[in-house]
């Protein structure tokens, strides 16, 4: 991952900690969606930036 974020010159990368995910998703629950299990990490590290922002 380090060598991604390295070579990207034409995008924004922001970390976010896992602490700051369950932060926001406990003062504004997920919408509920149909997702795999290896997809919700995704959704709610992407509904975190959303809500941040």
């Amino acid at each position: 991952m380090e060598g991604v974020i390295q070579l990207s010159t034409g995008a924004t990368i922001e970390l976010i900690a896992p602490t700051s995910i369950s932060k926001v998703i406990k003062k504004n629950p997920l919408p509920e969606a149909k997702l795999f299990a290896y997809q919700q990490t995704a959704y709610e590290t992407a509904y975190t930036l959303l809500m941040s922002n």
